[in-house]
């Protein structure tokens, strides 16, 4: 019996519209979820109107620290999408994955100049090119 790959789904959220924060994890979980693959969401059991004026989730900084890193601990792939910005957190969590040897797959418009990112990392520019990468890898994990 073959294993489910998990990918935890990186990137910003505090101080993005819905769409931005929530829009392209939507997706790509619809499209994985299709090949067997699984999505691990850092917001998905969040709410979106649970919102401060400042932009943050209000369910604590304990509470988000551990659990994303409880996520990236279970997760073979780490997607992270750049193009709304980098964040402070999604930064911290590419830090995880170098010292848990996690698989990175970066999407970003941008070009990526950190060598701690360009050198460690599978680099896209769109949300769909890494979609089917990781979906090849689904299908290799057969």
């Amino acid at each position: 019996m073959k294993e489910k790959l998990n990918v935890y789904l990186a990137g910003g959220i505090n101080k993005l519209s819905y769409e931005q924060a929530f829009g392209w994890r939507i997706k790509v979980t619809k499209e994985l979820l299709k090949y067997g693959i699984n999505c691990l969401n850092p917001i998905a059991s969040k709410d979106f109107d649970k919102f401060n004026s400042g932009g943050k989730f209000t369910e604590g900084d304990k509470v988000c620290y551990w659990r994303d890193l409880f996520l990236v601990k279970q997760s073979d792939i780490v997607l992270m999408n750049l193009n709304n910005g980098q964040s402070t957190g999604t930064m911290i969590e590419k830090g995880w994955c170098d010292v848990l040897g996690k698989l990175v797959v970066v999407v970003s418009e941008e070009p990526i100049k950190h060598p701690f990112v360009y050198e460690k990392a599978i680099i896209f520019k769109t949300i769909d090119d890494a979609i089917e990468f990781i979906k090849e890898l689904g299908n290799k994990n057969e």
